[in-house]
């Protein structure tokens, strides 16, 4: 009987220390579903809140693409949420273990209406359109499209005030244009020298000249709403004449500076104006009626220049005797000579002319500019709604996963 007692003491014992080490065990194993249950949920949001960000990217607008190489997703940050939440409730919605949130979305810092977005973007696409014609040895020679006889195509204009008031550079204004043209062109020779190759401005003004085409020469096959999208960028008016009218003014004032100069530093030319000062002035004041002729000499030669260039003609940013067309005689009897071509073949055409006075805006203006053409572009040729301050290039949320806070920031 004892010896029965002591072996059911025994089998109790037993019993018991292998209920405690189930239960250890069970414990253990519990602890350690829960550990790899926390672990699949931080790794998952850790590598799948980045994915969700990649997959928002990847809804980017492909004609803007196509057209003007800019990456740029519709939406707003209510939308953005939606999405994100979406994929965030696929992944760990059905799973007890997961509490997910998304939190702290923020895409306006992405906003395609602020000018530093463009520019990084422009960067990229101009250095990779450079890249490309280097590869490929093409050839960069614009194609003039009217019939070479300085007539473009028939005039457009935007009217509707809607649409005005909706473009990027809306209100905003490039004052001092040719004050800083008088005194920067005095201190070169050609045109195609004022640019260093490889800074922003030289990039912009590439991707201006790649994407957007003037009133003369077109930027391959393009399908811009405005015939004068270069001069656009300079005047920022809304209709082709009033842009092709202003870039004429300003082409004139900065060629009758240059041949106000000419004049002052040609002997035989000043003995000629002196000479008719005092015939026309009958003794009184030659000295005021010489600069008076002077700068009607000048302004002459000036328009004269403009319609050479909008003839497809070079006009040299320092004229030589060869290349000076004008007579005093024309301009002293009010005499209409018609375009004078000397036959000269030096100098800078019209889209060196364009150049330049691209050169002159400041950078904002210049960017504005170009939003407004792409935002106009896209309504005329795609979307009659589109407006780039409804496009993001990146994001940045919060994603909160059983407690735990991970942050994302995503961008093209």
């Amino acid at each position: 009987m004892s010896s029965q007692r002591k072996i059911l003491n025994k089998k109790g014992s037993m019993t018991i220390y292998v209920l405690l080490f189930a239960t250890s065990l069970i414990s253990l194993v519990t602890l350690f579903i829960g550990a790899a249950k926390s672990e699949l949920v931080r790794s998952g949001a850790y590598e799948l809140g980045n994915l969700w960000a990649d997959s928002v990217l990847a809804e980017y607008d492909i004609p803007l693409y196509q057209e003007y190489g800019l990456f740029g997703y519709y939406g707003n940050e209510a939308l953005v949420e939606d999405k994100l939440m979406f994929y965030c409730d696929y992944t760990f919605g059905d799973k007890g273990y997961a509490r997910c949130n998304v939190e702290d979305v923020n895409i306006y810092d992405y906003s395609l209406a602020k000018p530093d977005i463009i520019l990084e973007q422009i960067r990229i696409a101009a250095g990779e359109e450079l890249v490309s014609e280097l590869v490929a040895a093409k050839d960069k020679t614009p194609i003039r499209y009217d019939d070479g006889s300085g007539k473009s195509g028939t005039p457009r204009v935007i009217s509707n005030q809607s649409t005005l008031r909706s473009l990027p550079s809306y209100g905003r204004t490039d004052t001092g244009l040719l004050d800083r043209a008088q005194e920067l062109i005095k201190s070169f020779t050609s045109i195609k020298d004022i640019v260093k190759k490889g800074t922003d401005e030289y990039l912009i003004n590439q991707y201006i000249q790649k994407k957007f085409r003037n009133t003369y020469y077109l930027a391959e096959d393009h399908k811009g709403y405005f015939f004068s999208e270069q001069e656009y960028i300079i005047s920022g008016k809304a209709s082709d004449e009033q842009n092709r009218k202003s870039i004429r003014n300003r082409i004139i004032a900065m060629r009758e500076v240059m041949n106000g100069l000419y004049i002052e530093s040609n002997y035989e030319m000043k003995e000629k104006i002196l000479a008719a000062a005092a015939v026309l002035s009958a003794g009184y004041a030659p000295e005021e009626v010489a600069l008076v002729i002077a700068g009607a000499w000048a302004l002459a030669e000036s328009v004269n220049d403009y319609e050479l260039l909008i003839r497809g003609k070079p006009v040299p940013v320092l004229k030589t005797e060869e290349s000076w067309a004008v007579s005093l005689d024309n301009v002293i009897n009010n005499k209409e000579s018609g375009c004078i071509d000397t036959g000269n073949t030096e100098g800078d055409d019209y889209n060196d002319y364009i150049v330049y006075l691209l050169c002159l805006l400041d950078d904002n203006t210049k960017l504005l500019r170009i939003m407004d053409l792409i935002q106009i572009n896209m309504r005329y040729n795609y979307r009659s709604d589109f407006l780039l301050s409804e496009h993001y290039s990146g994001l940045e949320y919060s994603l909160k996963a059983n407690g735990e806070l991970y942050e994302f920031k995503e961008k093209y």
